[in-house]
């Protein structure tokens, strides 16, 4: 019916809008992405040195970006269901994290924990790699036009963040029914979207979309900017050595952009 379908609607930008804003559990989601921001450099870094670079577009960036992204959300999908569940019900599940999925397990059997595994691995791997290739593709264009290179990150940042955040909104939309709505439980990426489609019109899984762009915007902002800054003052203290230091420079730059912007992520 007409009221079924808006009430779908409505639950479904209401649980987007909730995995995207304050909440206990974002300190859970705060441990996955500094889980998924340091295996990011490392991807970087492999791609760099076993791919050789066309002439254009440093493609790698996209590769390794998509690559991470799809790996590091991939393996942390129990934790993504267990959370997504504490916010859909916080009444039921509000004892912590571990009280959460024991029940969880013992209602719905263990295979439950890797609910929308398909739609977070294809979704991420797209928005991953949107995000790191779109902002490593626009700094160097950005930096013609304006002199203060911070400014210039700062925007490549924000088109590369709006962009990845647009990109994930199907792929997030379907992972949260599969999670949360029995009708889409066990339907694979592709049926779920096709359902959704077909019941809520194409528009509905952008409905979470203002509250995804409020969080990743401004996250990606403090994550990549801020791994750039870090990098350079780094290599500042290893004048002369820059190319043996490589791999700890970009690391150690890459664990504390993942600190600073998962602590953003879970205040936010």
């Amino acid at each position: 019916s007409t009221y079924n379908i808006a009430s779908k609607h409505i639950t479904s930008i209401s649980l987007l809008h909730k995995s995207y804003s304050l909440s206990t559990s974002n300190k859970i989601g705060a441990i996955m992405k500094l889980f998924q921001l340091v295996h990011l450099q490392l991807f970087v870094l492999i791609f760099h040195a076993l791919i050789p670079k066309i002439h254009g577009v440093d493609y790698r960036y996209f590769v390794a970006g998509g690559v991470c992204a799809a790996y590091s959300h991939g393996v942390t999908t129990p934790i993504d269901v267990i959370k997504t569940k504490m916010q859909a019900d916080p009444k039921e599940y509000d004892k912590g994290i571990l009280d959460a999925a024991s029940k969880i397990v013992k209602e719905n059997g263990p295979g439950v924990l890797l609910g929308g595994l398909g739609p977070t691995v294809i979704g991420y791997g797209v928005e991953g790699s949107a995000k790191f290739g779109i902002y490593e593709v626009l700094k160097p264009v950005f930096s013609k036009y304006i002199k203060e290179k911070s400014l210039a990150f700062l925007l490549a940042s924000v088109t590369a963040g709006a962009a990845a955040a647009l990109i994930l909104c199907p792929a997030e939309s379907v992972r949260i029914k599969v999670v949360t709505d029995k009708d889409y439980a066990n339907k694979s990426f592709l049926a779920g979207l096709l359902k959704t489609i077909k019941e809520d019109g194409i528009f509905d899984m952008f409905g979470g979309f203002p509250a995804m762009i409020a969080k990743q915007v401004p996250y990606t902002m403090a994550k990549q900017v801020s791994f750039d800054i870090a990098a350079a003052f780094l290599y500042s203290l290893f004048k002369g050595s820059e190319q043996e230091m490589k791999w700890i420079v970009s690391v150690a730059a890459a664990a504390l952009a993942s600190v600073l912007a998962c602590v953003f992520f879970a205040t936010r």
